[in-house]
């Protein structure tokens, strides 16, 4: 795996990414230019479309918003 993949965007390097799967949690992925190594669980409900944000800061501190859309198909646990 390239480091270099995660953490530039052209000649900018990433310090930060958080996002937001759509259940309105913030969770740091990304903090001091270091991937974070974390399991993140999403407790969806609902079938549907989820958006996900992500807030990217790069070293000189200018910002990007981005968004994601995936399908979500909730199936209820049976016993």
């Amino acid at each position: 795996m390239q480091n270099d993949l995660y953490f530039k965007n052209g000649t900018k390097t990433i310090k930060t990414v958080i996002a937001d799967f759509g259940d309105g949690v913030n969770r740091t992925l990304i903090s001091n230019a270091v991937l974070s190594d974390q399991s993140i669980t999403i407790n969806y409900s609902t079938s549907g479309d989820k958006i996900s944000k992500f807030v990217i800061t790069y070293n000189d501190n200018t910002t990007l918003t981005t968004f994601g859309k995936i399908y979500f198909q909730y199936q209820p646990v049976t016993n």
